[in-house]
Protein backbone atom coordinates (compact mmCIF):
# COMPACT_ATOMS: atom_id res chain seq x y z
CA UNK A 1 0.00 0.00 0.00
CA UNK A 2 2.91 2.18 -0.48
CA UNK A 3 1.43 4.24 -3.38
CA UNK A 4 -1.40 5.05 -1.16
CA UNK A 5 1.50 6.86 0.97
CA UNK A 6 2.81 8.23 -2.13
CA UNK A 7 -0.26 9.82 -3.00
CA UNK A 8 -0.93 11.26 0.66
CA UNK A 9 2.35 13.05 0.29
CA UNK A 10 1.59 14.23 -3.31
CA UNK A 11 -1.78 15.90 -2.11
CA UNK A 12 0.13 17.48 1.15
CA UNK A 13 2.76 18.89 -0.93
CA UNK A 14 0.72 20.60 -3.32
CA UNK A 15 -2.03 21.85 -0.70
CA UNK A 16 0.82 23.28 1.02
CA UNK A 17 2.74 24.85 -2.16
CA UNK A 18 -0.69 26.32 -3.40
CA UNK A 19 -0.67 28.03 0.35
CA UNK A 20 2.87 29.25 0.02
CA UNK A 21 2.13 30.39 -3.84
CA UNK A 22 -1.24 32.21 -2.35
CA UNK A 23 0.13 33.81 1.06
CA UNK A 24 -1.98 31.74 2.54
CA UNK A 25 0.61 31.69 5.88
CA UNK A 26 0.87 35.43 6.01
CA UNK A 27 -2.45 36.95 5.05
CA UNK A 28 -5.33 33.51 4.60
CA UNK A 29 -8.76 34.30 3.08
CA UNK A 30 -11.18 34.19 6.49
CA UNK A 31 -14.64 33.47 6.47
CA UNK A 32 -17.26 33.81 9.29
CA UNK A 33 -15.81 30.39 10.37
CA UNK A 34 -13.06 32.03 11.94
CA UNK A 35 -15.09 35.02 13.88
CA UNK A 36 -16.89 32.45 15.87
CA UNK A 37 -13.86 30.14 16.01
CA UNK A 38 -12.20 33.50 17.87
CA UNK A 39 -15.57 34.10 19.63
CA UNK A 40 -15.57 30.41 21.55
CA UNK A 41 -12.44 30.33 22.67
CA UNK A 42 -12.31 33.82 24.18
CA UNK A 43 -15.03 33.35 25.87
CA UNK A 44 -17.86 35.02 23.72
CA UNK A 45 -19.64 32.01 22.54
CA UNK A 46 -21.09 30.62 19.35
CA UNK A 47 -21.77 33.90 17.74
CA UNK A 48 -21.04 35.67 14.54
CA UNK A 49 -21.87 39.43 13.02
CA UNK A 50 -23.05 39.30 9.70
CA UNK A 51 -22.01 42.12 7.34
CA UNK A 52 -25.84 41.98 6.65
CA UNK A 53 -26.22 43.37 9.73
CA UNK A 54 -27.24 41.60 12.94
CA UNK A 55 -25.58 39.01 15.24
CA UNK A 56 -26.33 35.07 15.17
CA UNK A 57 -26.04 32.56 17.40
CA UNK A 58 -27.16 29.88 15.73
CA UNK A 59 -25.46 30.02 12.20
CA UNK A 60 -23.23 28.08 9.81
CA UNK A 61 -24.03 24.96 8.36
CA UNK A 62 -20.82 23.52 9.18
CA UNK A 63 -20.91 23.66 13.07
CA UNK A 64 -17.74 20.91 13.17
CA UNK A 65 -15.62 22.65 10.99
CA UNK A 66 -16.13 25.66 13.48
CA UNK A 67 -15.39 23.27 16.38
CA UNK A 68 -12.35 22.17 14.85
CA UNK A 69 -10.97 25.32 14.14
CA UNK A 70 -11.57 26.40 17.81
CA UNK A 71 -10.02 23.48 19.12
CA UNK A 72 -6.92 24.07 17.01
CA UNK A 73 -6.60 27.69 18.00
CA UNK A 74 -6.86 27.15 21.76
CA UNK A 75 -4.24 24.31 21.15
CA UNK A 76 -1.90 26.34 19.29
CA UNK A 77 -2.08 29.52 20.93
CA UNK A 78 -4.76 30.86 17.62
CA UNK A 79 -2.46 29.85 14.92
CA UNK A 80 -3.68 30.12 11.80
CA UNK A 81 -0.81 28.03 9.95
CA UNK A 82 -1.68 25.27 12.36
CA UNK A 83 -4.67 25.46 10.40
CA UNK A 84 -3.89 25.54 7.39
CA UNK A 85 -1.30 22.37 7.35
CA UNK A 86 -4.75 20.39 8.91
CA UNK A 87 -6.34 21.44 6.06
CA UNK A 88 -3.75 20.11 3.94
CA UNK A 89 -3.56 17.17 5.80
CA UNK A 90 -7.48 16.58 5.56
CA UNK A 91 -6.77 16.84 1.84
CA UNK A 92 -4.49 14.22 1.49
CA UNK A 93 -6.82 11.64 3.47
CA UNK A 94 -9.40 13.01 0.67
CA UNK A 95 -7.24 11.80 -2.07
CA UNK A 96 -6.17 8.64 -0.02
CA UNK A 97 -9.84 7.54 0.55
CA UNK A 98 -10.57 8.34 -2.94
CA UNK A 99 -8.16 6.09 -4.46
CA UNK A 100 -8.81 3.29 -1.57
CA UNK A 101 -12.31 3.58 -3.07
CA UNK A 102 -11.11 3.57 -6.68
CA UNK A 103 -9.29 0.60 -6.10
CA UNK A 104 -11.96 -1.62 -4.32
CA UNK A 105 -14.51 -1.03 -6.59
CA UNK A 106 -12.93 -0.55 -10.11
CA UNK A 107 -9.26 -1.32 -10.25
CA UNK A 108 -5.25 -0.63 -8.67
CA UNK A 109 -4.90 2.34 -11.91
CA UNK A 110 -8.47 3.72 -11.08
CA UNK A 111 -7.92 4.09 -8.00
CA UNK A 112 -4.41 5.61 -8.67
CA UNK A 113 -5.42 7.83 -10.98
CA UNK A 114 -8.44 9.16 -9.01
CA UNK A 115 -5.89 9.67 -5.85
CA UNK A 116 -3.59 11.68 -8.16
CA UNK A 117 -6.18 13.86 -9.19
CA UNK A 118 -7.95 15.01 -6.04
CA UNK A 119 -4.06 15.36 -4.84
CA UNK A 120 -4.00 18.08 -7.79
CA UNK A 121 -7.49 19.35 -8.31
CA UNK A 122 -6.76 23.56 -8.47
CA UNK A 123 -10.05 24.02 -6.75
CA UNK A 124 -9.23 21.91 -3.93
CA UNK A 125 -5.65 23.01 -3.66
CA UNK A 126 -7.15 26.71 -3.83
CA UNK A 127 -9.42 26.66 -1.07
CA UNK A 128 -7.21 24.56 1.17
CA UNK A 129 -5.30 27.49 1.11
CA UNK A 130 -8.67 29.48 2.56
CA UNK A 131 -9.70 29.37 6.42
CA UNK A 132 -12.86 27.67 4.63
CA UNK A 133 -14.68 24.73 5.95
CA UNK A 134 -14.48 22.64 1.98
CA UNK A 135 -11.44 20.26 2.97
CA UNK A 136 -13.99 18.84 5.81
CA UNK A 137 -16.93 18.95 3.56
CA UNK A 138 -15.16 17.20 0.60
CA UNK A 139 -13.74 14.47 3.05
CA UNK A 140 -16.90 13.99 5.02
CA UNK A 141 -18.39 13.23 1.42
CA UNK A 142 -15.71 11.23 0.36
CA UNK A 143 -16.03 9.12 3.54
CA UNK A 144 -19.60 8.66 3.73
CA UNK A 145 -19.12 6.78 -0.17
CA UNK A 146 -16.27 5.04 1.88
CA UNK A 147 -18.03 4.02 5.01
CA UNK A 148 -20.79 2.13 2.94
CA UNK A 149 -18.04 0.37 0.20
CA UNK A 150 -16.79 -0.89 3.38
CA UNK A 151 -19.58 -3.11 4.63
CA UNK A 152 -19.75 -6.93 4.30
CA UNK A 153 -22.81 -8.31 2.71
CA UNK A 154 -25.39 -8.74 5.24
CA UNK A 155 -24.06 -5.84 7.60
CA UNK A 156 -25.15 -6.40 11.40
CA UNK A 157 -26.83 -3.91 13.60
CA UNK A 158 -23.70 -2.58 15.06
CA UNK A 159 -22.05 -1.66 11.82
CA UNK A 160 -25.21 -0.36 10.56
CA UNK A 161 -25.80 2.10 13.46
CA UNK A 162 -21.59 3.04 13.10
CA UNK A 163 -22.89 4.16 9.31
CA UNK A 164 -25.74 5.99 10.18
CA UNK A 165 -23.03 8.08 13.14
CA UNK A 166 -21.41 8.82 9.73
CA UNK A 167 -23.53 10.34 8.36
CA UNK A 168 -24.82 12.17 11.44
CA UNK A 169 -21.63 13.83 12.26
CA UNK A 170 -21.21 14.34 7.77
CA UNK A 171 -24.55 16.72 8.48
CA UNK A 172 -22.41 18.97 10.86
CA UNK A 173 -20.72 19.84 7.74
CA UNK A 174 -23.72 20.17 5.14
CA UNK A 175 -27.31 18.99 6.20
CA UNK A 176 -27.44 17.60 3.03
CA UNK A 177 -25.85 14.59 4.19
CA UNK A 178 -28.68 13.91 6.19
CA UNK A 179 -30.49 13.54 2.79
CA UNK A 180 -27.99 10.77 1.79
CA UNK A 181 -28.35 8.09 3.85
CA UNK A 182 -32.02 6.59 1.99
CA UNK A 183 -30.03 6.57 -0.99
CA UNK A 184 -27.05 4.65 0.59
CA UNK A 185 -29.23 2.38 2.03
CA UNK A 186 -31.30 1.41 -1.38
CA UNK A 187 -27.63 0.72 -2.33
CA UNK A 188 -26.75 -1.84 0.25
CA UNK A 189 -29.90 -3.42 -0.05
CA UNK A 190 -28.98 -3.94 -3.69
CA UNK A 191 -25.50 -4.54 -3.46
CA UNK A 192 -24.83 -5.66 0.21
CA UNK A 193 -28.27 -7.67 0.81
CA UNK A 194 -29.26 -5.51 3.52
CA UNK A 195 -32.79 -5.25 4.40
CA UNK A 196 -34.46 -1.67 4.38
CA UNK A 197 -37.72 -2.67 6.53
CA UNK A 198 -35.32 -4.09 9.11
CA UNK A 199 -34.40 -2.75 12.82
CA UNK A 200 -30.91 -2.31 11.82
CA UNK A 201 -32.04 0.00 8.90
CA UNK A 202 -34.00 1.67 11.63
CA UNK A 203 -30.67 2.01 13.73
CA UNK A 204 -28.62 3.36 10.89
CA UNK A 205 -31.42 6.43 10.94
CA UNK A 206 -31.70 6.72 14.54
CA UNK A 207 -27.46 7.02 14.92
CA UNK A 208 -27.86 9.57 12.66
CA UNK A 209 -30.23 11.41 14.10
CA UNK A 210 -29.02 10.88 17.60
CA UNK A 211 -25.73 12.38 16.31
CA UNK A 212 -27.09 15.57 14.98
CA UNK A 213 -29.57 16.37 17.29
CA UNK A 214 -27.14 18.47 19.36
CA UNK A 215 -27.05 21.09 17.10
CA UNK A 216 -30.71 21.13 15.82
CA UNK A 217 -31.98 21.14 19.75
CA UNK A 218 -29.55 23.72 20.70
CA UNK A 219 -30.92 26.16 17.89
CA UNK A 220 -34.10 25.67 18.61
CA UNK A 221 -33.43 26.26 22.46
CA UNK A 222 -31.80 29.68 21.76
CA UNK A 223 -34.07 31.03 19.40
CA UNK A 224 -37.63 29.50 21.15
CA UNK A 225 -38.58 28.32 17.81
CA UNK A 226 -38.06 24.90 15.61
CA UNK A 227 -34.66 25.36 13.85
CA UNK A 228 -33.51 21.84 12.06
CA UNK A 229 -30.37 23.21 10.68
CA UNK A 230 -28.62 27.02 10.63
CA UNK A 231 -30.64 29.95 11.50
CA UNK A 232 -29.46 31.46 8.14
CA UNK A 233 -31.11 28.50 5.91
CA UNK A 234 -33.82 31.18 5.39
CA UNK A 235 -31.91 33.95 4.49
CA UNK A 236 -29.66 31.02 1.63
CA UNK A 237 -33.20 30.16 0.35
CA UNK A 238 -33.92 34.15 0.22
CA UNK A 239 -30.65 34.96 -1.55
CA UNK A 240 -31.48 32.08 -4.39
CA UNK A 241 -35.21 33.66 -5.07
CA UNK A 242 -35.47 37.36 -4.59
CA UNK A 243 -36.76 39.95 -7.86
CA UNK A 244 -32.18 40.50 -8.02
CA UNK A 245 -31.46 37.13 -7.68
CA UNK A 246 -29.16 35.44 -10.69
CA UNK A 247 -28.43 32.32 -9.14
CA UNK A 248 -25.25 33.04 -6.74
CA UNK A 249 -24.77 35.57 -3.42
CA UNK A 250 -23.22 37.98 -5.39
CA UNK A 251 -24.10 40.65 -8.50
CA UNK A 252 -22.46 40.75 -11.28
CA UNK A 253 -20.74 44.22 -9.95
CA UNK A 254 -19.54 41.82 -6.92
CA UNK A 255 -22.37 43.55 -4.22
CA UNK A 256 -24.33 41.18 -2.16
CA UNK A 257 -27.55 40.07 -2.59
CA UNK A 258 -29.17 42.42 0.70
CA UNK A 259 -27.50 45.38 -0.48
CA UNK A 260 -29.35 45.98 -3.38
CA UNK A 261 -32.49 45.03 -1.88
CA UNK A 262 -35.33 47.36 -1.47
CA UNK A 263 -34.51 50.11 0.78
CA UNK A 264 -37.37 49.16 3.24
CA UNK A 265 -36.89 45.27 3.20
CA UNK A 266 -32.95 46.26 4.55
CA UNK A 267 -34.59 48.00 6.75
CA UNK A 268 -36.64 45.54 8.64
CA UNK A 269 -33.61 42.85 8.37
CA UNK A 270 -31.11 45.29 10.12
CA UNK A 271 -34.01 45.93 12.96
CA UNK A 272 -34.94 42.58 13.56
CA UNK A 273 -33.76 40.09 16.02
CA UNK A 274 -32.11 36.23 14.39
CA UNK A 275 -35.43 34.46 14.94
CA UNK A 276 -37.57 36.85 13.19
CA UNK A 277 -35.20 37.71 10.25
CA UNK A 278 -35.62 33.79 9.70
CA UNK A 279 -39.52 34.39 9.40
CA UNK A 280 -38.68 37.74 7.01
CA UNK A 281 -36.51 36.26 4.86
CA UNK A 282 -38.68 32.81 4.48
CA UNK A 283 -41.58 35.14 3.76
CA UNK A 284 -40.23 37.60 1.52
CA UNK A 285 -38.43 34.22 -0.51
CA UNK A 286 -41.91 32.40 -1.26
CA UNK A 287 -43.85 35.46 -1.26
CA UNK A 288 -41.20 35.33 -4.36
CA UNK A 289 -41.74 31.78 -5.58
CA UNK A 290 -45.73 32.63 -5.13
CA UNK A 291 -45.89 35.55 -7.20
CA UNK A 292 -42.83 34.84 -9.86
CA UNK A 293 -43.61 30.84 -10.21
CA UNK A 294 -41.61 30.99 -14.22
CA UNK A 295 -38.48 33.03 -12.82
CA UNK A 296 -38.37 31.09 -9.87
CA UNK A 297 -38.57 28.10 -11.79
CA UNK A 298 -35.88 30.03 -14.46
CA UNK A 299 -33.74 30.68 -11.40
CA UNK A 300 -33.73 26.80 -10.17
CA UNK A 301 -32.61 25.60 -13.60
CA UNK A 302 -29.89 27.99 -13.60
CA UNK A 303 -29.03 27.44 -10.22
CA UNK A 304 -28.39 23.61 -11.53
CA UNK A 305 -26.78 24.38 -14.83
CA UNK A 306 -24.10 27.00 -12.47
CA UNK A 307 -23.55 23.69 -10.06
CA UNK A 308 -22.53 21.53 -13.03
CA UNK A 309 -20.42 24.55 -14.89
CA UNK A 310 -20.30 27.72 -13.35
CA UNK A 311 -21.92 31.58 -14.21
CA UNK A 312 -20.84 34.73 -15.28
CA UNK A 313 -20.26 35.59 -11.28
CA UNK A 314 -18.39 32.05 -11.07
CA UNK A 315 -14.61 33.69 -10.39
CA UNK A 316 -15.43 37.21 -9.63
CA UNK A 317 -13.09 36.82 -6.57
CA UNK A 318 -10.30 35.45 -8.79
CA UNK A 319 -8.11 36.31 -11.57
CA UNK A 320 -9.81 35.09 -14.78
CA UNK A 321 -7.14 32.66 -16.37
CA UNK A 322 -8.10 30.88 -13.08
CA UNK A 323 -11.34 30.35 -14.03
CA UNK A 324 -10.72 29.47 -17.63
CA UNK A 325 -7.95 27.04 -16.51
CA UNK A 326 -10.27 25.50 -14.78
CA UNK A 327 -12.87 25.11 -16.94
CA UNK A 328 -10.39 23.57 -18.92
CA UNK A 329 -9.26 20.97 -16.21
CA UNK A 330 -12.94 20.28 -15.28
CA UNK A 331 -14.32 19.58 -19.13
CA UNK A 332 -11.82 17.00 -19.13
CA UNK A 333 -12.77 15.63 -16.03
CA UNK A 334 -16.52 15.60 -17.31
CA UNK A 335 -15.27 13.30 -20.34
CA UNK A 336 -13.50 11.14 -18.77
CA UNK A 337 -16.23 11.04 -16.15
CA UNK A 338 -18.76 9.97 -19.28
CA UNK A 339 -16.27 7.36 -20.32
CA UNK A 340 -15.85 5.62 -17.04
CA UNK A 341 -19.69 5.79 -16.95
CA UNK A 342 -19.51 3.83 -20.40
CA UNK A 343 -17.11 0.84 -19.43
CA UNK A 344 -18.54 0.45 -16.51
CA UNK A 345 -21.76 -0.35 -18.18
CA UNK A 346 -22.23 -4.09 -17.95
CA UNK A 347 -20.06 -4.92 -15.03
CA UNK A 348 -22.52 -5.29 -12.09
CA UNK A 349 -21.57 -4.45 -8.84
CA UNK A 350 -18.81 -1.61 -10.44
CA UNK A 351 -22.27 -0.08 -11.96
CA UNK A 352 -23.66 -0.07 -9.23
CA UNK A 353 -20.82 1.74 -7.51
CA UNK A 354 -20.98 4.45 -10.34
CA UNK A 355 -24.70 5.46 -9.80
CA UNK A 356 -24.13 5.80 -6.27
CA UNK A 357 -21.42 8.55 -6.73
CA UNK A 358 -24.33 9.54 -9.69
CA UNK A 359 -27.34 9.40 -7.59
CA UNK A 360 -25.08 11.54 -4.89
CA UNK A 361 -23.88 14.28 -7.00
CA UNK A 362 -27.59 14.68 -8.48
CA UNK A 363 -29.14 14.71 -4.77
CA UNK A 364 -26.31 17.14 -3.89
CA UNK A 365 -27.14 19.81 -6.75
CA UNK A 366 -31.10 19.44 -6.56
CA UNK A 367 -30.67 20.38 -2.86
CA UNK A 368 -28.24 22.95 -3.59
CA UNK A 369 -30.02 24.83 -6.63
CA UNK A 370 -33.27 25.26 -3.60
CA UNK A 371 -30.89 28.27 -2.12
CA UNK A 372 -28.00 29.72 -4.26
CA UNK A 373 -24.85 28.08 -5.95
CA UNK A 374 -20.83 29.81 -5.78
CA UNK A 375 -18.45 27.26 -7.75
CA UNK A 376 -17.23 26.75 -4.61
CA UNK A 377 -20.49 24.40 -3.88
CA UNK A 378 -19.71 21.66 -6.07
CA UNK A 379 -16.02 21.45 -4.94
CA UNK A 380 -17.07 19.56 -1.78
CA UNK A 381 -18.34 16.52 -4.24
CA UNK A 382 -15.77 17.13 -6.89
CA UNK A 383 -13.74 14.09 -5.59
CA UNK A 384 -16.34 11.66 -5.87
CA UNK A 385 -16.60 12.78 -9.57
CA UNK A 386 -13.11 12.32 -9.37
CA UNK A 387 -13.54 8.27 -8.39
CA UNK A 388 -15.19 7.62 -12.12
CA UNK A 389 -12.83 10.17 -13.84
CA UNK A 390 -10.36 7.81 -12.47
CA UNK A 391 -11.96 4.67 -14.13
CA UNK A 392 -12.65 6.51 -17.44
CA UNK A 393 -8.70 7.49 -17.38
CA UNK A 394 -7.49 3.94 -16.86
CA UNK A 395 -9.85 2.81 -19.23
CA UNK A 396 -8.62 5.18 -21.85
CA UNK A 397 -5.45 4.12 -21.10
CA UNK A 398 -5.50 0.74 -21.52
CA UNK A 399 -7.62 1.22 -24.91
CA UNK A 400 -4.29 3.30 -25.75
CA UNK A 401 -1.83 0.46 -24.89
CA UNK A 402 -4.33 -2.57 -26.39
CA UNK A 403 -4.20 -0.08 -30.13
CA UNK A 404 -0.55 0.22 -29.92
CA UNK A 405 -0.08 -3.35 -28.99
CA UNK A 406 -2.49 -4.91 -31.63
CA UNK A 407 -0.55 -2.85 -34.08
CA UNK A 408 2.89 -3.95 -33.52
CA UNK A 409 1.92 -7.73 -32.78
CA UNK A 410 0.15 -7.46 -36.19
CA UNK A 411 3.91 -6.32 -38.14
CA UNK A 412 5.91 -8.69 -35.52
CA UNK A 413 4.05 -12.26 -35.71
CA UNK A 414 6.86 -13.84 -33.86
CA UNK A 415 7.77 -11.78 -30.58
CA UNK A 416 8.10 -13.55 -26.91
CA UNK A 417 5.12 -15.74 -25.90
CA UNK A 418 2.93 -14.49 -29.53
CA UNK A 419 0.63 -11.72 -29.83
CA UNK A 420 -1.38 -13.26 -28.15
CA UNK A 421 0.24 -13.50 -25.08
CA UNK A 422 1.41 -9.38 -25.48
CA UNK A 423 -2.30 -8.52 -25.83
CA UNK A 424 -3.28 -10.81 -22.50
CA UNK A 425 0.15 -9.41 -20.82
CA UNK A 426 -1.57 -5.93 -21.80
CA UNK A 427 -5.00 -6.70 -20.39
CA UNK A 428 -6.69 -6.40 -23.71
CA UNK A 429 -10.21 -8.13 -24.25
CA UNK A 430 -10.16 -10.18 -27.27
CA UNK A 431 -11.77 -9.21 -30.60
CA UNK A 432 -15.20 -11.20 -31.51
Amino acid sequence: MRWLWLIFALAVLARISGQVALGAYAHPRLFEYEEIATNLINGRGYTYASPDGGTYVASQSSPLYILLTAGVYLVTGHSQPAMLLLQAALGGLTAVLVAWAGRRAFSRSAGMVAGGLVAIDPGLVVYAAELHSLSLDALANVGLVCATLALPARPGRARLAGLGAVFGLAGLTRATALLLLPVHLVWLRLHRGARLMSIGAAVAVLAMLLVYAAWPVRNSLLLGQLTLGSSETTEWLWRGNNPNANGGSLTPDGERMLAVAPPAFRAEIEAASEAQRVRVYQAAAFEFIRANPASASRLYVTKLLTFWWGSQETGLLYPPTWVIAYQVWYAAILLCAGLGMWSTRAVGEQRGVVWLIVATLVLVSLTQAIFYVEGRHRLAVEPLLLIVTGVGVADLATRVQCFWTRRVSSRDRRPPGGPRARLRAAGCPRRP
